[in-house]
């Protein structure tokens, strides 16, 4: 549910903050990067959630914190989490969670 959402919205936008996680960054050269600093929620991925699946923001603030659960509990027993579109998240030596990234196929506009 979630990683599509952040697949299709960075298919457009520059960046998605996944709160309390990090956000993912659409780079110009169709890259996506994941910064683990940008924490702060702005809110637009609740929005995201509850628009597509018709939740209302804490029960997509919910979702979101299984989300990131699912992660951390992924990358701990099988050392990666892939999310469709995106990459390969992973966390190296000092904890700090980076993403193996796949090209973006990018609409025919450029990114906002």
């Amino acid at each position: 549910m979630v990683n599509k959402i952040i697949a299709d919205y960075l298919k457009t936008n520059k960046r998605l903050v996944v709160p309390q996680f990090g956000a993912f960054l659409h780079k110009d050269d169709g890259t996506v990067a994941f910064v683990p600093f940008l924490k702060k929620d702005d809110g637009v991925l609740i929005q995201l959630i509850g628009s597509a699946y018709g939740l209302n923001p804490g029960d997509a603030q919910a979702a979101i914190e299984e989300f990131t659960a699912e992660i951390k509990k992924n990358i701990a027993a099988r050392g990666a989490y892939i999310i469709e579109g995106i990459g390969t998240l992973k966390i190296d030596s000092n904890s700090i969670y980076s993403v193996s990234y796949t090209h973006l196929t990018l609409p025919t506009t450029p990114c906002v």
